[in-house]
């Protein structure tokens, strides 16, 4: 059809057509039409104030309103133990005992410029450490100087297997009457496995067949470094050898996609993690615990921050000689054995985590002026004024230096954006993505950081996955008919395997539920199995092993996460929510057939609304709700209903508010608005 007589046949082209000003004719097609703007605008205008003052990005922060230094919510975990404090913005006990260590510190640091030298060498993920030996000399001093005016001898000597300068680390944390010092005998020593003989604990806390070339190239570098050594000899000669103990333990190779390959010893198969008894449990800080401590207290912007990796933090503690025969493995027909902590041993995290905490609360100490610290297993966080935050950045790296605590400089970063434990926080937005920048194996993995850290409610719907966790599935062994005297004389009354049978693959700890598809419920039952010529099959529980079979309902509730996840915004607030100034109180009765439910909300002291109803029991009959004729034995139903009716009058009261509603029976709930 031919156009309209006077209009052109086609619109201008618009892509690649520049106005006379010199910019794209598509700028001007992106323009809302004013009757658009003004509809938009009359919709949004009650959410905004009429004061008509422009506000930049910067005024507009310093409108927030300060965290106050007993406000909630405060941060219960830094990965230090009771002990210690994360949060060191809000009050405190701890003296300041090394004021006038500090001082000289941050004197040399800012008049020979290292400040700015650590900052430019984090920038770069420059390799080599930020400060050569020279640096690091006069600090030396000043640290034998504040040693020595506390009537302690110097010693930065370094015992022997180990890499850590731990004499003069002890005698500095000493001073500072650190909880942990415990720990240093042992270190100096070489640590104890757990096996034999019980641990002092610190009182701060409640395959390789597949790639052997990789493996042995991994091998070479530890020979190297000095935590492996390889045995020259047979079995017999090692056995002989490692009077105190000897098990080979199964060596295995650790891939990941964001770090590089890394030797893993099971020392299960072998007995020696089941019979290694830890004197206490780690607890470890989260990205919730960094949101409790965000902002520092009395300064609610103009913060950065700081993180450092410790390289190879497990293997900077050696074993005592008498336990090195419980740490052997076989590569290619060779045997070798760890002089230090391997990864894969039960007691490794046990005692890294006490030098760690170590570390961190001196860190603490030493950085005093308010501030933020956290110690993920090696992964340190730091936050503070960006500032100050430089100059206390200088004095923790020269501590490492000092103290020869090896740390991945290529990995530490400094500004207003750091990556965490995987999580990128924006520390001058106020905010982080709630998907973590490394990949996660599968949505378990998922639903179990997200739960856990961000959202605690979501572990309501968790149990089905913890009883599929402990659900172990039962595998076949096969034992030889001569052998069953043995098997009978290794299990105990409850059916578990205390040790291992010759001849055998069944798993110390296994729980026996079978033989020869009869179940047996004791000891004496084994007694009573029919035994013929032919090898015996048991079906035994392996508790140590990782294979688990998940339900329906597993499966039901991760596709309602994976749904529920979906719909999330992609970023979360580190801003600490409002505490809320009202009242709400409710309270329910019920005798016979007769209940009521009542309450009332206090915004203001000028501003409050009441409910109040009565029912019977037939008003739920009618409405096919199940109740019993006594509705006393369903006062939680009616508890229920009532903190639902409160919560319909708060709605009322408090427009454009979300706040969450703990199904309790509570009769006075105070909440944060969220």
């Amino acid at each position: 059809m031919p156009p309209p007589s006077g209009l052109p046949p086609s619109h201008q082209t618009i892509p690649g057509t520049v106005t006379e000003s010199g910019q794209f004719l598509s700028r001007e097609t992106a323009e809302y039409p004013a009757a658009l703007c003004q509809t938009i605008a009359q919709i949004i205008m009650p959410l905004l104030s009429t004061n008509g003052h422009n506000l930049s990005v910067d005024s507009a922060l310093d409108l927030i309103p300060m965290k106050d230094y007993l406000s909630p919510p405060l941060a219960r975990q830094d990965g230090a133990g009771y002990a210690s404090q994360g949060d060191w913005s809000s009050p405190h006990s701890f003296p300041d005992v090394s004021q006038s260590l500090r001082k000289n510190f941050f004197d040399r640091i800012v008049a020979q410029h290292l400040d700015k030298r650590i900052i430019a060498a984090f920038a770069n993920h420059a390799e080599q450490a930020p400060f050569s030996e020279d640096k690091l000399q006069p600090f030396r001093a000043l640290i034998d100087e504040f040693l020595q005016a506390q009537g302690l001898c110097p010693d930065w000597s370094v015992p022997s297997g180990q890499q850590i300068c731990l004499h003069a680390l002890s005698r500095l944390v000493q001073c500072m009457d650190d909880p942990d010092t415990a720990i240093f005998p042992y270190l100096i020593d070489g640590v104890p496995i757990g096996s034999d003989t019980p641990m002092v604990p610190s009182r701060c806390r409640a395959s390789a067949e597949e790639a052997p070339e990789i493996v042995q190239e991994l091998i070479n570098k530890e020979i190297d470094a000095g935590w492996v050594q390889r045995f020259d000899g047979t079995i017999d000669e090692a056995r002989e050898y490692f009077a105190d103990g000897f098990a080979i333990g199964k060596l295995g190779l650790a891939l990941s996609d964001s770090r590089p390959p890394r030797l893993v010893l099971d020392s299960t198969i072998c007995g020696v993690n089941p019979q290694c008894v830890m004197p206490e449990r780690t607890t470890l800080p989260t990205i919730k615990d960094v949101m409790r401590a965000y902002p520092l207290r009395g300064k609610p912007t103009g913060l950065a921050g700081a993180s450092f990796d410790v390289r190879s933090a497990h293997k900077q503690v050696a074993v005592n000689k008498k336990y090195h025969g419980h740490l052997c493995f076989q590569h290619q027909s060779k045997l070798y054995y760890y002089t230090v902590c391997p990864f894969g041993a039960v007691f490794n995290a046990h005692f890294w985590a006490r030098l760690g905490g170590v570390f961190l609360r001196l860190f603490h100490r030493f950085c005093w002026l308010a501030h933020s610290g956290f110690l993920y297993v090696d992964d340190m966080l730091m936050l503070q004024d960006s500032q100050v935050l430089p100059i206390s950045t200088a004095a923790i790296a020269i501590l490492c230096l000092l103290f020869r605590l090896p740390i991945s400089w290529k990995k530490c970063e400094f500004g207003a954006t750091i990556t965490w434990i995987g999580w990128q926080i924006h520390i001058r937005l106020h905010l982080y993505p709630i998907c973590k920048t490394t990949e996660t194996h599968g949505l378990v993995t998922t639903v179990d950081i997200l739960s856990s850290q961000l959202w605690p409610h979501m572990r309501t719907w968790l149990h089905f996955l913890y009883r599929d966790l402990h659900s172990i599935p039962a595998s076949q062994y096969s034992v030889d008919p001569g052998s069953w005297e043995e098997v009978c004389n290794s299990i105990s009354e409850d059916l578990r395997f205390h040790r291992q049978p010759r001849f055998s693959a069944i798993p110390i700890n296994g729980h026996l539920i079978q033989v020869r598809h009869t179940t047996v419920q004791s000891k004496a039952d084994l007694q009573a199995c029919l035994l013929l010529d032919k090898r015996i099959w048991l079906r035994i529980r392996d508790p140590n092993s990782s294979k688990r079979k998940l339900s329906s309902d597993s499966h039901r509730i991760l596709k309602m996460f994976a749904n529920w996840l979906d719909t999330l915004s992609p970023i979360v607030s580190m801003w600490p929510k409002p505490l809320w100034d009202g009242i709400c109180v409710a309270d329910s009765f019920a005798s016979g057939e007769i209940c009521g439910i009542g309450g009332f909300v206090q915004v203001s002291p000028t501003q409050t609304k009441w409910f109040s109803l009565r029912l019977h029991a037939s008003q739920f009959e009618s409405l096919k709700i199940p109740m019993h004729s006594d509705l006393q034995k369903k006062k939680s139903s009616l508890e229920t209903l009532n903190i639902g009716s409160n919560r319909s009058c708060f709605s009322s009261c408090e427009t454009l508010t979300r706040i969450p509603y703990p199904l309790k029976n509570f009769h006075v709930v105070r909440q944060h608005s969220g």
